[in-house]
């Protein structure tokens, strides 16, 4: 869509192409954002995070108008909501396939303001509609108000004087100059710029401000160019700013005030001015959350709200079949409609909307709702009516289109992984799991096979199950073949034991090089697969032509890890206080399907103790069963053996806590799970790509410290460091022959992993170095080993006392939280130092 498009922020009314301007993008990666959506199951707006924003560069662009004026401009194949008028349903549909009379879906009401206050008060923000209404900043700097009005002059005065302490001074027969450089520089600051009156724009510092702001704003500015129509039961504001009206109208239809746009042509120069119109059910919220500052126009929108009448602005569409059951309940029920009943015009609508002869506004939903109330209260059960109940109360409408036109712009767009739309100018735009969201945003049938159906072990079942798959997806072309774990087919030929190779799998392959081989221009399939191991596929397969592109999908992040988190939550019943981005921190390496395990997993805990709800320490207990196993409080240890490993565990926490390069401590335990006697939790801060040799030496440090508390504290060790000192060795080696941080042997990596492909993985080690430096690297192994081992030392002989607490506090309680763990170490005050 184009770059003013309104979109619906946690931040305020933001346009579109201004987004990196208030949240930070990095690479199209969009964070601090939440976009108002609209989720399609319960029809309702929720706010999400959106992943990505996108600026797409020229596009040609269709600009649609509906009935209310409501605009929105973007490319031939950006959707919007649609209502079906045949199934009375929801539908995306694309901008290129819109046509006059399709009702679109417009959000109201959602109040969405902002959290700026660069406007410190109201008087200003009313001052600052006075001013964009019948004033301005010129370009010499003086600020000009013009009025005619004797109230709204002693107004705009009164605020100058109280705010400023200044008198502005008449020019002429109604016009107020401000020659005060205070006053022009805070107006300035405000958003006021040197505009012409065609020109002119709602200031941003209004878009992003509170709801007391805007509405003060608005109240400025209907006070100057508004006005109430008695007569036809209206309020009305015009301007000669077409950017002017329509930011007005969207900030409107935000405080829930439906409005219609319309235009006309002034009769002494022929411009174009824009007019806003409120009426019918919209005049109450318009007075009650905006009104008039003007006691005059404030009179006369008090008499106009009794004069009240209905402006069809928000109707209800595709509903037959919903008033139909409700009127036949009614009458099953034992309803007889007398004759004063057929003689009110307002129950003869009933029966034009059962005929679909009209479509009822929301009022008069409301209305025949609480009548079918009235007469039978079982009635509530019935799904028309839970249905037109859900209608009337929300926060959208629909409109028809009128206006069609072709054009041209810069557009942008989002992606909003969970719901897939977002808010902009009062639409619901479409943005867009990879393969099927591929299929789904270039609208055409989407096949999906693995890789393991095609072998069997009769020879040639595999190819011809191949050949039948392109067949099908060929057929429906334009479509997508999506081939899933193509590794199980897709692996070097040639590559079993002695150098041959499995028959009926080689010629599966085969065939599909040749089907891919057999495509041309006018096939129109694309095929996707998917493998975690593209090391072993055979280079057939990825060469120019077949599989040229290669796409790596990454580990989730851990603010991807918060939204997964928060898709695998629906439907379970969690705890208010639940806080998913702690959780998200304890979970650096999971994958979607291990993150929606460990929603599984809190829900099961949750009911084994008969809860109603998930807690947080039902998620966190589940993130330690995940990765360590289910706790094994059976399990039976002596006294003595428990003192071990609270020591054991204290001493990996106090050298975690104590050195700089160290990730947080979130946990420590001495209850065992799985084959651990005990552990300690530490989680980095944020997702990390690199690690430095400061951070290894840390981490062998940190490995070493159950080894050194042990024979500190009881003059021997056990083995319960055997894991850790394993895990230390394979990290020093690796520092020397993988990482080349050894200063003795220098940046060279040592030793050749060559691919098995007959098992599948790496096992083989070639050994591309001496004796002579096979020594060394032992050597170097041990210095490293030696270097922790030390600094481990140093900590604990040191830090006795403290480790001393740490474990008496875990044979007390066996577990401690972060949070407690934090607590008792701040009151020893303990400096970090480095390795």
């Amino acid at each position: 869509m184009t770059g003013e498009s309104l979109v619906l922020t946690n931040k305020g009314p933001v346009p579109i192409a201004d987004i990196p301007k208030y949240f930070s993008v990095e690479d199209s990666r969009v964070e601090g954002a939440q976009v108002l959506s609209l989720n399609q199951d319960t029809q309702k707006f929720e706010w999400q995070k959106p992943s990505h924003w996108f600026d797409l560069g020229l596009s040609k662009t269709i600009k649609i108008k509906t009935q209310l004026g409501t605009r929105i401009e973007g490319t031939p194949e950006h959707p919007l909501i649609v209502l079906n008028q045949q199934n009375g349903k929801l539908e995306f549909k694309k901008l290129e396939e819109i046509k006059e009379k399709d009702l679109v879906l417009i959000s109201y009401n959602n109040q969405s303001f902002g959290i700026y206050k660069k406007i410190p008060c109201e008087e200003i923000a009313y001052f600052m509609g006075l001013l964009t209404g019948d004033g301005g900043l010129t370009v010499r700097g003086r600020i000009i108000f013009t009025s005619a009005d004797e109230e709204l002059v002693i107004k705009f005065k009164d605020i100058v004087k109280k705010i400023w302490q200044y008198e502005p001074s008449l020019k002429g027969k109604y016009d107020y100059h401000i020659f005060s450089l205070e006053v022009k520089n805070d107006v300035v600051k405000y958003g006021l710029n040197e505009v012409y009156s065609e020109n002119k724009t709602v200031p941003e510092s209004i878009l992003l401000a509170p709801k007391n702001i805007v509405a003060a704003y608005l109240r400025g500015l209907f006070d100057t160019d508004g006005y109430c129509d008695k007569k036809n039961g209206v309020v009305e504001f015009s301007s000669a700013s077409r950017d002017l009206i329509f930011s007005v109208h969207q900030i409107l239809m935000n405080f829930g005030v439906i409005n219609r746009i319309y235009e006309k042509r002034k009769l002494y120069n022929n411009k174009l001015q824009y007019y806003i119109s409120v009426g019918g059910d919209f005049l109450k919220p318009f007075h009650d959350e905006i009104g008039f500052g003007l006691s005059r126009k404030r009179d006369l929108l008090d008499i106009t709200l009794k004069k009240n009448r209905n402006t069809n602005n928000n109707l209800i569409y595709g509903q037959k079949q919903s008033f139909k059951d409700l009127w036949l309940t009614l009458k099953a029920g034992g309803f007889s409609a007398d004759r004063e009943f057929y003689r009110n015009s307002f129950y003869k609508n009933v029966f034009r909307y059962i005929r679909g002869e009209r479509n009822p506004s929301v009022s008069s939903t409301v209305k025949i709702l609480d009548f079918a109330k009235s007469v039978n209260q079982s009635i509530i059960n019935l799904p028309a009516f839970n249905q037109l109940e859900k209608l009337s109360q929300s926060k959208h409408f629909f409109t028809p289109v009128v206006e069609i036109k072709n054009g041209i712009a810069n557009v942008y767009d989002f992606t909003v992984p969970c719901n897939h739309s977002f808010v902009a100018n009062g639409f619901v735009n479409h943005n867009t799991l990879l393969a099927q969201a591929v299929a789904g945003e270039a609208q055409v049938p989407f096949f999906h096979i693995s890789a393991s159906e095609f072998v069997e072990m009769f020879v040639g079942v595999g190819a011809a199950r191949t050949r039948d798959a392109f067949d099908t997806a060929k057929k429906a072309a334009p479509s997508i073949l999506f081939i899933d774990e193509i590794d199980a087919i897709g692996r070097e030929r040639g590559a079993g034991v002695g150098g041959g190779g499995h028959d009926e799998r080689e010629q599966t392959l085969n065939q599909i090089l040749v089907e891919m081989d057999g495509f041309d221009r006018e096939t129109k399939v694309i095929v996707i697969a998917a493998t975690n191991r593209p090391d072993i596929l055979d280079p057939a397969l990825l060469r120019p032509g077949r599989f040229d592109r290669r796409i790596i999908l990454d580990m989730p992040g851990i603010n991807d890890r918060e939204e997964i988190l928060a898709i695998h939550a629906r439907g379970k019943i969690l705890t208010k206080d639940i806080n998913l981005r702690r959780v998200a921190e304890r979970t650096p390496g999971f994958s979607g399907a291990e993150l929606a395990n460990l929603m599984n997993e809190a829900a099961i805990w949750a009911a084994r103790k008969n809860q109603k709800e998930i807690k947080q320490q039902d998620v966190f207990d589940s993130i330690e069963k995940v990765l360590l196993g289910p706790e094994r409080r059976s399990r039976i240890i002596s006294s003595k053996e428990k003192e071990i490993t609270a020591y054991h565990e204290a001493g990996h926490a106090l050298i975690a806590t104590s050195l700089k390069n160290a990730d947080p401590v979130h946990k420590i335990s001495i209850i065992s799970r799985g084959r651990a006697g005990g552990y300690t939790l530490k989680i980095p801060i944020e997702d990390e790509n690199l690690r430095t040799k400061n951070q290894f030496m840390t981490d062998l440090t940190i490995l070493l410290g159950g080894y050194v508390s042990e024979k500190a504290t009881f003059g021997d060790i056990s083995t319960g460091a055997s894991s850790d000192l394993q895990s230390a060795s394979e990290i020093a080696r690796k520092l020397i022959t993988k990482f080349g941080m050894s200063e003795k042997l220098g940046p060279i990596t040592y030793g050749k992993i060559e691919e098995m492909g007959f098992l599948g993985r790496g096992i083989s080690i070639e050994k591309n170095y001496s004796e002579k430096i096979a020594a060394e690297i032992d050597g170097e192994v041990k210095n490293f080993m030696n270097k922790a081992l030390i600094s481990a030392q140093k900590i604990i002989s040191s830090r006795k006392h403290v480790l001393r607490a740490i474990a008496d506090k875990l044979m007390e309680k066996e577990t401690l939280e972060r949070e407690e763990f934090d607590n008792l170490i701040k009151s020893f005050k303990l400096k970090q130092i480095s390795v």
